[in-house]
């Protein structure tokens, strides 16, 4: 159960790279120091459901689940006392909610999805964020991170027409191993993104109000 919920809550940050670059994207453009203001607060995705908290140097991701199950399928390790749920070895206490002949346990899972650092560099570019994570030595994960309307978009490469793409742009031959390392200058970068790439979106909306 937690690592199905692990999974949901960070999919879009743990998924391995189909694309990886040289150095961080765009290059020849100064890291940030921390995320802005603008772009700080909490975000629930439209999709999973999940929360994403963006503070100044941190994404933390939290997902929450609902798992109910009947009362008299609980094992003799526990004891059901009203609406609390308790371990015998251990007292371990935990409030659960009752319908009929069956409870309710909520589960929530936190984890850091991405933090500033020598690891992983933010950059701004065209009005849009690069989450650059270090995949592997030198090599780099990038996805794009942009605020429309209280909208958080988070986007990746996924496709084979962006990979196509970035073939065409380099003047690189064709490579069927994933993931796919690209060399790109800052002007073959930008003729990349107006080739509309970063097509996977995952959108989140602004739960603490717009800025």
């Amino acid at each position: 159960m937690l690592t199905a919920l692990m999974a949901c809550g960070t999919g879009d940050f743990r998924e391995p790279p189909t694309v990886i670059f040289g150095e961080p994207q765009p290059a020849e453009v100064e890291n940030l120091p921390s995320f802005p203001k603008r772009i700080q607060g909490q975000f629930r995705g439209l999709a999973e459901g999940n929360i994403l908290n963006i503070s100044d140097k941190l994404i933390v991701s939290t997902s929450e689940f609902d798992d109910k199950i009947s009362i008299a399928s609980l094992d003799s390790s526990t004891i059901l006392i009203g609406d609390t749920l308790q371990e015998k070895s251990s007292g371990k206490k935990e409030k659960v909610l009752i319908q009929g002949d069956s409870l309710v346990r909520h589960y929530s899972y936190s984890d850091t999805v991405y933090r500033i650092n020598f690891d992983n560099v933010l950059r701004k570019f065209k009005g849009h964020y690069f989450l650059n994570t270090r995949f592997e030595g030198e090599n780099w994960d990038v996805k794009q991170l942009s605020l429309e309307s209280g909208k958080l978009i988070l986007c990746s490469i996924r496709t084979k027409e962006e990979i196509d793409n970035l073939q065409a742009i380099t003047e690189t031959e064709g490579d069927t191993t994933l993931p796919r390392k690209f060399n790109l200058s800052k002007k073959q970068f930008r003729e990349f993104l107006g080739k509309d790439g970063f097509r996977e979106k995952s959108v989140y909306i602004r739960e603490n109000g717009l800025r």
